[in-house]
């Protein structure tokens, strides 16, 4: 059986949903910053756009040397389904064999796949929108805004733990307990509510 991926720990340290109970710590970190650029990403201008773009724009500090493969394949593939998308712009989604059927146009196919690889990809680099909308960037911090109930309920709590004030909705009201009645001997309990 699989299951959901899992989420790696930089990405979590960033989201801020590292728990160390629940942290490998003997997990290695890479440290060596990706700064080399596949040559087969620097023979296909398409694929290198993409790795300049995600260099820039992408998660500060997070992608290092040992993602380079992984970045690799994403621009590779975007690059792939650009040329598949101008291709199907210029011969049409169905091509005809020489007995005038028509087929559909391979380059379906591989858009589909290329766009199907870049976005598995990509969400394993925090590049897509939900990947990015769970990440807390370093450089920003989150604005700290509490509306005034907040505030006003700040001052109140304590005073209702220490009992100086009664709890919101009034005084508790005390619970009925409900008591079992013992049989007499040779007789059964009645369990029907009266």
């Amino acid at each position: 059986m699989v299951g959901r991926p899992r989420t790696p720990t930089p990405i979590k340290r960033l989201k801020g949903t590292l728990q160390p109970c629940r942290t490998n710590h003997a997990e290695p970190v890479p440290t060596a910053p990706l700064d080399r650029i596949p040559d087969a990403v620097v023979a296909f201008p398409r694929a290198l756009s993409w790795w300049e773009i995600v260099r820039a724009d992408g998660p500060p500090g997070m992608l290092k040397s040992i993602d380079a493969a992984m970045l690799e394949g994403f621009c590779l593939s975007v690059g792939y389904a650009e040329e598949s998308a101008i291709e199907l712009q210029k011969s049409g989604l169905f091509l005809t064999d020489d007995k005038g059927r028509p087929y559909e146009n391979p380059a379906v196919g591989t858009l589909k796949k290329m766009l199907d690889s870049a976005t598995r990809a990509a969400a394993h680099l925090g590049l897509t929108p939900a990947s990015r909308s769970r990440i807390h960037s370093l450089g920003t911090p989150e604005p700290q805004q509490e509306d005034e109930s907040v505030e006003r309920w700040k001052n109140v709590l304590p005073m209702v733990r220490q009992k100086k004030l009664p709890p919101p909705g009034g005084e508790p009201q005390p619970t009925a307990r409900r008591t079992r009645k013992k049989p007499a001997p040779g007789t059964t309990l009645d369990t029907s509510d009266e």
